[in-house]
C-alpha cells in the first residue's frame, strides 16, 4: 500500500500528483526512513531529521509557539511538502487563486504567504505610511502632525485592514518571491508585520529569515544558526551547512555542478550582506546584459514599477539587445476608470491598449517609478498586454516567479516589433522614455 502511494507520488524523484496529501507524503517518508532509505523531496535526498529540524527551526526563528499558535499556509500545490514536519502546519490552502484566499477566517495568528499576495493592496495613504514607517524603522517615535495624521489613517484604513485578517494576526512570513520594500512598509505602517525569509528546496529549505525582534525591511534576515553564507566574486549567494541537500536523486553531474568540493551550495541568486542581513538582488540567470555590456538586475526595477496603481505585472527584457524594454500588464480597474474620466471610448481591451493616449499614460507611469534608476536601466520601449502572465502557459513558476525565457519566446513578435520601431524612430540607448 505504501509502495503504491510512493509510486503515485514520485517518479524519477519528481512529484507527480500535487494533490497527494502532505500527511500521505509524510507516511511515505517515514516508511522509507524505516527501510533505511532517504525520503525524497522534489528529486533531492536529505537526512529526514535534518529536513524536519530546519523546518522546525524556521518556525522557532519566527517566535512561533507550537502549542499556542495556529499556522495557516497558503501555497501552490507542489509546496504542500512544507507540511512534512510533524505539527508545523495546522491548516493549508492548496492551489487557491491568490485573490480568493479567505484571510479573514480568523483561524490563525501566523499566516505564511507567497509574497505575490501582498502586492495587491498598497495603493492608499502612501505619504503618511512612508514617513511614519521610516521614523519607526529608524528607532524614532513619530510625533506632531505626523502622529496625528497616522492616527487618522489608522482609524479610517489600517484598522479595517487588520480586521480583514481576522483580528488575531501577529505577523506574516513571506517567501518564494521578492517582496517590494515599499509594500512591506505599507503593511508595517498598518501594524501588520511581514517577515521575509529565504531558502531553496535544496537547503531544507531555510537559509535566512527575519524575526520579530531582529528584522530589516528590504532584506531576508540573518542566516539562521548553523548556516554559513558567503557572496562569491560574481555576487552569487553560496551557503554551506547541515541544511544543504545530499544531492539530486540519481543525478550526480547536476549535484557536482550545484555543490562545490568545499561543500558550498550555489544558490543561483545574486545578493549582498548588509550589517549581517542578507539581501537578494536578483536571480543570476535573470541578469540582463545589454549589447553595450551593461548589467541590469531586472527584479528591483520590476518591483518598483509594480507598486504603481496602473500596473498589475511588469517584466523587463533586453538581454543582448541595445537597450532594455518592458512588457506591462495594466491594472485594468484603474486604467479603465482613468480612460472613462477622459471620455475615451473602446470596445475591448486590445483596442484600448493600441491607443496612443493609453500607451503614453503607461509610459509616463513607468518612467515616474524609475526616476531614480540609472539611465541604462530605464526601458526605452514598453509593450502592453491584455492578460496576466500565467502558470498554465509556463510563464510563471508555482511561486509566481517570472520565467523570463518563456516570456521572451511567447511574446517574441511583440518584443521584436518594439525594437523594430525603435530602429525606425531612432530610439537608442541614449534616449529615455518620452
Amino acid at each position: 500500500k505504501e509502495r503504491s502511494l510512493e509510486s503515485m507520488a514520485f517518479a524519477d524523484g519528481n512529484l507527480l500528483d500535487p494533490m497527494v496529501s502532505a500527511r500521505a507524503l509524510k507516511r511515505v517518508a517515514d516508511a522509507r526512513k524505516a527501510q533505511g532509505k532517504d525520503p525524497l523531496t522534489f528529486g533531492m535526498t536529505f537526512p529526514f531529521s535534518t529536513h524536519n529540524y530546519h523546518l522546525r527551526f524556521w518556525m522557532a526563528a519566527g517566535g512561533i509557539d507550537p502549542d499556542e499558535d495556529v499556522r495557516l499556509v497558503v501555497l501552490p500545490p507542489p509546496y504542500m511538502v512544507d507540511s512534512l514536519a510533524n505539527g508545523q502546519v495546522d491548516a493549508f490552502c492548496v492551489g487557491a487563486p491568490w485573490n480568493s484566499v479567505a484571510v479573514d477566517l480568523g483561524i490563525g495568528h501566523i499566516l505564511h504567504f507567497v509574497s505575490e499576495i501582498f502586492s495587491r493592496a498598497a495603493e492608499k495613504l502612501l505619504g503618511v505610511r512612508e514617513r511614519w514607517a521610516n521614523e519607526k524603522l529608524a528607532g524614532k517615535a513619530p510625533g506632531g502632525l505626523l502622529a496625528k495624521q497616522y492616527a487618522v489613517a489608522q482609524k479610517l484604513v489600517f484598522s479595517k485592514l487588520k480586521a480583514r485578517t481576522g483580528g488575531r494576526l501577529r505577523y506574516f512570513v513571506s517567501g518564494g518571491a521578492p517582496l517590494s520594500p515599499e509594500i512591506n512598509k505599507f503593511f508595517f505602517a498598518a501594524g501588520l508585520v511581514i517577515l521575509e525569509g529565504y531558502g531553496l528546496t535544496e537547503t531544507s529549505p531555510v537559509i535566512a529569515v527575519n524575526t520579530p525582534e531582529d528584522f530589516r525591511i528590504g532584506t531576508v534576515g540573518k542566516p539562521i544558526d548553523g548556516v554559513e553564507v558567503k557572496i562569491a566574486g560574481d555576487g552569487e549567494i553560496l551557503t554551506r551547512g547541515p541544511h544543504v541537500m545530499k544531492g539530486y536523486y540519481n543525478k550526480p553531474d547536476a549535484t557536482r555542478e550545484a555543490i562545490d568540493p568545499d561543500g558550498w551550495f550555489h544558490t543561483g541568486d545574486i545578493g549582498e550582506v548588509r550589517d549581517g542581513f542578507l539581501a537578494i538582488t536578483d536571480r543570476k540567470k535573470d541578469i540582463i546584459v545589454t549589447a553595450g555590456g551593461k548589467n541590469i538586475a531586472p527584479q528591483p526595477l520590476e518591483n518598483k514599477v509594480k507598486t504603481n496603481k496602473y500596473v498589475a505585472q511588469a517584466v523587463m527584457l533586453g538581454d543582448k539587445r541595445k537597450f532594455p524594454s518592458m512588457l506591462v500588464v495594466p491594472n485594468f480597474d484603474q486604467l479603465e476608470k482613468w480612460a472613462m474620466r477622459r471620455n475615451i471610448i473602446w470596445t475591448d481591451r486590445a483596442q484600448l491598449l493600441r491607443m496612443p493616449t493609453i500607451q503614453a499614460k503607461i509610459e509616463k507611469e513607468v518612467s515616474k517609478e524609475l526616476a531614480g534608476a540609472a539611465h541604462f536601466e530605464v526601458p526605452k520601449k514598453i509593450g502592453l498586454l491584455e492578460h496576466d502572465f500565467s502558470i498554465e502557459r509556463g510563464e510563471l513558476t508555482p511561486t509566481q516567479k517570472v520565467k523570463r525565457r518563456a516570456i521572451d519566446k511567447h511574446y517574441k513578435q511583440l518584443i521584436d516589433s518594439l525594437y523594430d520601431e525603435a530602429e525606425r524612430t531612432g530610439v537608442t540607448d541614449q534616449h529615455a522614455i518620452a
